[in-house]
Parts: structure tokens; C-alpha cells; sequence
């Protein structure tokens, strides 16, 4: 605190001697640091609107209190607490609160929360506290997730469950299951062809929990999203992102500046080539979906649905893509899937002449061939009608070389349950962080 010396005195007279003072103040080696909240092993309180982690300091001294950081460690992770102040008290006594979104990671861990504090005058201390036992913290699977990303713009994301607990069919249940679901969706008849002498189902079998759950962009990637990538240094540039032995061009980034800073921002960006995709899906933090995962979504898994169920009206052959988002599936989770613009898909083309309306072998002997994503391969199919062509059902494919640009193809990203569990709430100072959105 604050002190003043004073002196005074008289001469051998007895004549007073004005008083004269000096001013100091006395500073003590820093803050004292109390752990209110949590108060001890397993008591640790949930708040049960938000489902964050309460924690509660206080922090004393004399000379005030100036600055209090604090970091959760354990389970070989270092997690920065964003400490605010609670409302009232005096400068000299602060308490600290903080609420905490914690990893999955961190379930039933030991760990210590180490306070940092200093008071008016720069005087320093640090604390940390004892053990901590963490409570049992549920692995989470929000039906839609978010990505943080400084102010890029990223698309949300919405949950899709896997086949756990049913026998999935890929590519069709046989010819006379499907004909009359597509005639009363108003798509004609699932096998087309004139004289029918062979089945056009693929009836690849994925046995009760082969397709994991996974998360998939609710939206194609906009061109506005593709030119930021594009832009930054550490994006499109950045071999790093890149996959395989594919690697960045000088000239065709500054290509596709020219290209997009020209177009409508918010329609899907097209032409672009499979690796160009996947490099973006790569920076932020996703991957680009397989075939299987998008024909599930499409079907909406047991349901088999011979399509999205979005409007069709003007979806196709309208000389141009709509923008981003302007079909949304019938349970509104995912927008234009089967039209506007096709996607590319991590699955490589399995088969030498790759024909694709009819089954092949490989297929049927390894349906697990379907959910690889190799980065190496020369071709990848494609999915999904365009504004192009009028197929807006689940059997619009194609299959082009990794190589391959078209103003009718573009792409959307996709992730794993597992990826974004291991990856929420975890971030570099300057990558993507997942966190769970609202319906």
C-alpha cells in the first residue's frame, strides 16, 4: 500500500522545525491466488444450460490486482483459460471466473490449473494447484458443428448417422425396388434403358456399422470461400495442404484470383481440379467426402430415398449455378446435394474401363474399397446432377482424371465423428477450431 514518512523536530532552543515527509509504497511479491471453484477432487461443477465447466479465483492484494491468466494442464495438453472478472469487489480482491468447454480427451484425467497474477505495481506470482480429477466428460456429437477460423468464412457442417444397426445397400436394392420409388418421385424409372436384360443395382452390402457417422458440409464451398483460400499465404500456396504428389502452381493461383474475384461470391466455385479440392478441405480441416458417404446422405441412410427430396423446380438447365444453399434437402439438413453443381469425391475410380451404371466385381469381392481415399490415384468420381444435366437422382455419376476443371463441377468437405471428437475445442494460434452449434 501507500505510506508517508514524516520527520519533525525542534532545535536545542525549543524553535519547532517545519515537518517534512516522503511518500513510498510498499510492494509485496505479488497476488495471493485461492482456487474457489472447483474446490476439490470431483467437484468440479457442470453447468447444466451451457454443459461448460465452471472454475472460480480469487485473487488478493494490497496494492491491487492488475492482471490474472491462468492455464489448464494435463493429459499432455496445455489449454489457455479465458479469465473475466466478476462483477463488484474491490480493486484489491478480484474474483476470476471462467467457464470451460473441455476436451473429451481430458475425461477422468488428473489435472492442474497454473495462475499467473500481478499487482499494480508489476510485481508477479504464480500458483498452481493440486491435482484435480476431472469428472467422466460424454464424447459429444452435436447434429451440426462450426468452424472458427480468424474471419474466414467456413461452412457449417450438419451430422449424418451411420448404418449402425442395419445392412446398407450401396448403389441401388435391385431394378424392381427401385423402379417404383423414382416413378413416384417423379424421376421416370431407376433402370432406363430400353430392353432391361441386365440389373443396374450395384447392391453392394455394407454390413451394421461399416459406414461410420461423419459430418458433411451443409453447402457446396462458395466462391467467396475458395478466393480466401486462394489468397492466403498459407492456403493454396502451402504445399503442405496439398495431396499426394500434387503440388501449388504460381500461375494457376494467380488463374483462379483473376477468375474468382470476377465471379459471384456466393455460388459454388467450379472448375477446379480433385487435388485443388482436397487442398482446401485440407487447410480447413476437413476432407473431401466418399462415394458412399454421399449417396447416404442423398437416401438418408435406411430411408432410401431415390433423392435429396429437395424442389427440383428450376434446378436443372438453368445456364448457371444458383447460389450456395438455394435447394435444401427434405429434412432440411444439407442444401443442393443432388443438383446445381457436381462434387468431386475422395473415392478413386476401381475399375480399368470404370463404367459406372453397371456393378463391378471389385466392388461386390471389397465393398470396403469404397470408403478408402487414397491421395494417389489418376481419376476420382464425381457426383451429383448440375444445372447441366437434368439426373438429379442418386445414380448421377461420373469419373474424371484428378487433373480434370469444369465449369459444372465443384465440391463440398466432410469429416468423421472421431476427427472432429479428437479435434473439438483444439486448435493451433492460427488453424480451424471446431465447436458444436445450435439447430
Amino acid at each position: 500500500g501507500a505510506y508517508r514518512l514524516e520527520v519533525g523536530g525542534a532545535d536545542r532552543a525549543g524553535n519547532p522545525v517545519p515537518a517534512s515527509y516522503v511518500a513510498f509504497e510498499v510492494s509485496r511479491s505479488g497476488p495471493d491466488i485461492e482456487l474457489a471453484e472447483p474446490s476439490g477432487v470431483g467437484r468440479w461443477h457442470r453447468d447444466a444450460a451451457s454443459g461448460r465447466w465452471r472454475l472460480r479465483a480469487l485473487v488478493r492484494d494490497p496494492n491491487g490486482v492488475d492482471d490474472v491468466r491462468c492455464e489448464l494442464v494435463g493429459g499432455g495438453l496445455t489449454i489457455p483459460v479465458a479469465l473475466e472478472r466478476e462483477a463488484g469487489g474491490a480493486a484489491t480482491e478480484h474474483a476470476m471466473v471462467a467457464a470451460l468447454d473441455l476436451p473429451y480427451q481430458l475425461s477422468g484425467a488428473e489435472v492442474r490449473l497454473a495462475f499467473t497474477a500481478s499487482d499494480a505495481h508489476g510485481s508477479s506470482a504464480s500458483w498452481t494447484s493440486a491435482a484435480l480429477a476431472l469428472p467422466v466428460i460424454a464424447r459429444p456429437s452435436p447434429p451440426r458443428v462450426g468452424v472458427r477460423f480468424g474471419d474466414r468464412d467456413v461452412e457449417s457442417m450438419s451430422l449424418v448417422r451411420g448404418n449402425d444397426g442395419f445392412q446398407y445397400l450401396f448403389g441401388g436394392r435391385g431394378d424392381e425396388v427401385e423402379n417404383p420409388d423414382f416413378s413416384r418421385a417423379g424421376l421416370g424409372l431407376f433402370n432406363d434403358s430400353p430392353r432391361r436384360t441386365r440389373s443396374r443395382s450395384w447392391q453392394v452390402p455394407f454390413a451394421s456399422g461399416a459406414i461410420e457417422d461423419y459430418y458433411l458440409d451443409e453447402r457446396e464451398v462458395s466462391v467467396r470461400q475458395y478466393l480466401a483460400f486462394v489468397r492466403d499465404p498459407a492456403g493454396y500456396a502451402d504445399a503442405s495442404r496439398w495431396p499426394g504428389d500434387h503440388r501449388p502452381d504460381a500461375a494457376r493461383r494467380a488463374e483462379l484470383v483473376e477468375r474468382l474475384s470476377a465471379a459471384d461470391g456466393d455460388e459454388p466455385v467450379t472448375g477446379v481440379s480433385w487435388a485443388e479440392a482436397a487442398a482446401y478441405a485440407a487447410w480447413v480441416g476437413k476432407r473431401l467426402p466418399t462415394w458412399v458417404e454421399w449417396e447416404f446422405a442423398v437416401r438418408g441412410g435406411a430411408a432410401y430415398r431415390p433423392c435429396d427430396g429437395a424442389d427440383r423446380e428450376g434446378a436443372s438447365a438453368t445456364g448457371g449455378p444458383s447460389p450456395c444453399g438455394a435447394r435444401w434437402s427434405a429434412d432440411g439438413r444439407h442444401a443442393d446435394l443432388c443438383g446445381n453443381v457436381a462434387e468431386w469425391t475422395a473415392t478413386p475410380v476401381g475399375h480399368a474401363d470404370a463404367g459406372y451404371r453397371y456393378p463391378h466385381h471389385w466392388a461386390l469381392e471389397d465393398p470396403a474399397r469404397l470408403l478408402a481415399r487414397p491421395d494417389d490415384a489418376d481419376a476420382y468420381w464425381i457426383v451429383g446432377g448440375d444445372y447441366a444435366r437434368p439426373r438429379v437422382d442418386f445414380t448421377a455419376l461420373d469419373h474424371r482424371p484428378a487433373t480434370h476443371t469444369a465449369d459444372t463441377v465443384g465440391f463440398r468437405c466432410a469429416l468423421s465423428l472421431r476427427d472432429f471428437q479428437d479435434r473439438l475445442g483444439l486448435a493451433s494460434a492460427d488453424g480451424p477450431r471446431f465447436e458444436e452449434l445450435s439447430r
